[in-house]
């Protein structure tokens, strides 16, 4: 398995963290499964070569590479799965006054910065 993250939130139980009806680990989905026979990796994908069945990855992203190298790794069934970029659309003021609500952190950032009015 390969990500760029390692744990995944809900979106839709965030709330109930931020006005302390749960802990944030009862709303967390680590990626990793230890009873799972499948080797994790936690890295950015260069390309995919669909023919060979191989997802390429730059330099940094693995523990054994050098700069300017570059790794194949075989797969034998893959899912692609994009996430999302939040966009202002550089609208003014947006930036400095919304709320982006993605994952865990942003849901931290909320109860600490407004906590006290939500509770």
């Amino acid at each position: 398995m390969i990500v760029n993250r390692m744990q995944f939130s809900a979106l839709d139980t965030q709330h109930a963290f931020i006005t302390s009806f749960c802990l944030s680990s009862k709303i967390i989905e680590p990626v990793r499964d230890p009873k799972a026979r499948i080797k994790h990796i936690q890295a950015k994908a260069r390309s995919v070569d669909f023919a060979r069945k191989v997802v390429t990855f730059p330099a940094g992203d693995l523990e054994q590479s050098r700069v300017g190298e570059v790794f194949d790794i075989p797969y034998d069934k893959l899912v692609i799965a994009v996430g999302a970029v939040t966009k202002t659309f550089d609208t003014p003021g947006v930036k400095e006054n919304a709320i982006f609500f993605k994952d865990i952190g942003d849901a931290q950032r909320v109860k600490r910065e407004y906590g006290s009015v939500l509770n």
